[in-house]
């Protein structure tokens, strides 16, 4: 006759593996009921309404956890406001918002003394640049729209702007975004725009001026691990009726190309293509000067 009896120790063995489980699944339930959930994220009234006031087109986050927290704490009350990791350098040149405890380690010494701590309420903290912020007034990704051109002619959108970036093909590095990379020995916050193979990247900007008695300039970069495989990268740049062209070549480092201004706001478009695609990681910025 079969043996029915149970396994006591396999029983016991299933029974203590389903418990952790479930503990587990508990802890999981609770912690995701702890996080601020969008819309409204972490910030309250008094915090929404003080962003407001500030009229900010864009925030920093200091590090990719405070990025992440931004990106839904803000995407309900202010849906065109761009996000973007704090970009570092001696050049600060807007509001960061952060839950850092640690403000000092993730900026450079002179702004960490000089910049103007704000509390915004729940761990948050708004750093502002002394007296206020003077923004330029720089093309923003999340405002583009992003395409694909087909050596046909024929164009394919890219997916809509999620987590800093437009996607367009499947390979993960396949996209037009906010990146952080290494130029020269450094890290550096910029526009990547990898060249994809058969097709001409084309971000097209709304309507652009720069600053009263500035100047629009493009920086372009290759990474630096990147650099060394021989072929440019080329761009093309209309600006209004004006137009520019540029051949970046295969060396480390930045260069740059000012912008013919326009006499009124006018539309903005990037054109970014290789005949040779492979290895070539290459990013774009707008500085004013």
């Amino acid at each position: 006759m079969q043996d029915l009896t149970p396994n006591t120790g396999i029983t016991r063995g299933v029974a203590l593996a389903s418990a952790i489980i479930l503990g587990l699944a508990g802890i999981a339930t609770l912690a995701h009921a702890a996080l601020p959930q969008a819309p409204g994220g972490p910030f309250d009234a008094a915090a929404v309404a003080r962003l407001t006031e500030l009229n900010l087109t864009h925030v920093y986050g200091l590090n990719a956890a405070d990025v992440g927290w931004l990106t839904g704490a803000l995407s309900q009350s202010f849906p065109a406001m761009s996000i973007a990791p704090y970009p570092g350098g001696e050049a600060f040149a807007g509001a960061v918002l952060t839950r850092s405890q640690r403000v000092d380690h993730w900026l450079p010494p002179k702004h960490a003394v000089e910049l103007e701590v704000e509390p915004l309420g729940d761990g948050w903290t708004l750093l502002l640049p002394p007296g206020g912020i003077a923004l330029p007034n720089l093309p923003q990704i999340a405002a583009a729209t992003v395409v694909l051109r087909a050596e046909d002619g024929s164009e394919k959108p890219c997916s809509t702007y999620r987590n800093g970036r437009f996607q367009c093909r499947k390979p993960g590095w396949s996209y037009v975004g906010q990146a952080k990379v290494r130029v020269a020995g450094k890290s550096e916050s910029c526009i990547w725009a990898h060249p994809l193979q058969d097709a001409t990247i084309i971000v097209a900007y709304p309507s652009t001026q720069p600053t009263e008695g500035r100047k629009l300039v493009l920086e372009t970069a290759l990474t630096d691990g990147s650099v060394g495989g021989g072929h440019p990268v080329d761009v093309r740049v209309s600006f209004g009726t004006k137009n520019i062209t540029h051949v970046h070549p295969d060396r480390k480092g930045w260069t740059r190309k000012t912008i013919p201004r326009s006499d009124d706001a006018a539309a903005l478009t990037v054109e970014v293509s290789a005949a040779h695609t492979g290895r070539r990681h290459f990013c774009y910025r707008f500085v004013e000067q």
